[in-house]
């Protein structure tokens, strides 16, 4: 008896192993869908709505370059003063730069004050704003050495001017790669929605380039390519 048993769990076990296998992929397929044309190495959590993480993967597809870097994205509620923050994983300085892995932490449930704003709840644009600007930053530490990084980390918390340059570049990279209508997106909402505190949005007009200044740069950009194809 306790040998039939036993024999009965451990098919039952098997096959809940092999259940559980066809499961995740076939979530995997229904959630990432949009990962058709990017073969990256990218994780999100299972807490992530199915709607950001089509964002994420939209915006993903307009970095090419990026298509063999690891990206893992992780909500993490418990960041300030930003949506979202892009970082090189902590073992950096034990890797090259060409092997080094990021971190995207997303920032679900906004709470500001007596207020909460959900990210789901955004619009598609102003998502895939938000993810363009923090891939930039990744473009723009790949290019960068494990010392420069330590660097780069300890002069944005010290200076004011070099985050301001940090944010700009990244806005450029997202906009070399084909973003700057979704940056705009996401600046005019974020200017415009007074349920956000003022201190935020000042910092957005302080620090980031202005949605003036993303049309100029992708009016530049688009005119750059027409004059390129007529040579």
């Amino acid at each position: 008896m306790i040998k039939r048993v036993f024999y009965i769990f451990i098919i039952l076990t098997i096959g809940a192993l092999v259940f559980s296998q066809s499961f995740k992929q076939v979530l995997g397929n229904n959630t990432q869908s949009a990962n058709d044309t990017h073969s990256g190495f990218v994780d999100f959590p299972d807490p992530l709505d199915r709607k950001v993480r089509l964002a994420a993967m939209r915006a993903l597809t307009h970095f090419p370059d990026l298509q063999k870097t690891q990206i893992d994205f992780i909500v993490d509620n418990s960041i300030t003063n930003c949506i979202m923050q892009a970082q090189p994983k902590m073992n950096f300085l034990f890797k090259s730069k060409d092997s080094r892995e990021y971190k995207i932490k997303i920032r679900s449930i906004i709470g500001w004050e007596d207020d909460t704003l959900y990210l789901k709840n955004f619009s598609n644009d102003v998502i895939e704003g938000w993810f363009a600007h923090e891939l930039g930053h990744v473009m723009d530490y790949r290019n960068r050495s494990n010392w420069d990084m330590v660097k780069f980390g300890t002069r944005y918390v010290l200076s004011e001017s070099f985050m301001k340059k940090a944010e700009q570049s990244a806005d450029h990279f997202a906009v070399e790669s084909g973003c700057g209508d979704h940056l705009v997106c996401m600046k005019e909402f974020i200017l415009a929605n007074e349920r956000l505190p003022e201190s935020y949005r000042q910092k957005i007009i302080d620090i980031y380039p202005s949605p003036s200044e993303i049309l100029e740069l992708t009016k530049a950009g688009k005119d750059d390519e027409s004059n390129g194809q007529n040579l």
